[in-house]
């Protein structure tokens, strides 16, 4: 629950390499457009636990990018391949 309450955030990074701390995650965020998720396997995310209406694309590395959207079907329109060596939102 380390968003509970975070209800403007616009996007979130997901550093863990550890497969069970997001296995019960819980995303509900109004405002949340961006899903950073630096694992380079796709972690076990329950559908039903991520209600962020405004959602408009989920970053993964690369070199993921087909394994996540194998595993993640019902978000794979969404799934975008990212180089996290470039950067992004968190050095603004």
């Amino acid at each position: 629950f380390a968003f509970s309450g975070c209800v403007s955030l616009s996007w979130v990074l997901l550093m863990s390499e550890d497969e069970d701390s997001l296995s019960n995650a819980v995303l509900e965020i109004d405002d949340l457009e961006y899903i950073y998720i630096k694992s380079s396997y796709p972690t076990v995310i329950d559908p039903n636990k991520i209600k962020c209406p405004k959602l408009k694309a989920i970053y993964v590395p690369a070199a993921s990018e087909d394994a996540y959207k194998d595993s993640w079907t019902q978000y794979a329109d969404i799934i975008n391949g990212y180089d996290f060596a470039d950067g992004g939102p968190w050095n603004d």
